[in-house]
Parts: structure tokens; sequence; C-alpha cells
């Protein structure tokens, strides 16, 4: 099983002290690929067939599409794809 380690302070009579933790469980999660939060989405953008571009994102840097619910973007390619689909509204006839 992966281990991984971290230093924690804790207070030992009254006095912070530095302490080396070890783990044997799973390693913590990966940050998002724009800040430091924890990563809960991964993007979808498809670059070539069958391949996405995986970013990993927070919350705060999840771009979500009119429509598209359960697709997640980077910053990067939600702007991309908002362009597409608003070039798609733009030409697509009003229905009366």
């Amino acid at each position: 099983m992966p281990r991984y380690c971290e230093w924690k302070t804790v207070i030992i009579d009254g006095k912070p002290v530095r302490i080396h933790v070890q783990y044997s469980s799973a390693p913590k999660v990966e940050p998002c690929d724009y800040c430091q939060r924890k990563h809960e989405f991964l993007c979808d953008f498809e670059i070539s067939p069958g391949k996405t571009c995986d970013k990993k994102l927070c919350r705060l840097h999840t771009g979500k599409l009119f429509g598209e619910p359960d697709k997640d973007y980077c910053p990067d390619h939600y702007q991309i794809m908002k362009r597409e689909q608003m070039k798609i509204w733009k030409d697509s006839p009003l229905e009366s």
C-alpha cells in the first residue's frame, strides 16, 4: 500500500512542536491545477477522439455550459466552448 508523510505542529507541555507523521493509506487528493484547493472535477474538453484534457479543477475553476450539466471545463477550454456555443446560437434560426 502506498505511504505518504507530512509535518504537523502539535502542542506538548504548552509548546508547539513540529513532528513528522507517516501514513500507510492512500495519498491525499491532488490540488486543482489553478490553485491549491482540492480538485473535484477533471476537464472534459475533447482534445482528440477519446482523449480529454483532464486538468484537475476545484469548484471555483470549473466552467459549465448551458445544456451540458455533466461536463466540466478548465478556464481555457471553457472560453473556447462558450464561443462555440454562442456561434451556434447566433447562427440558428429563431422559432416563431
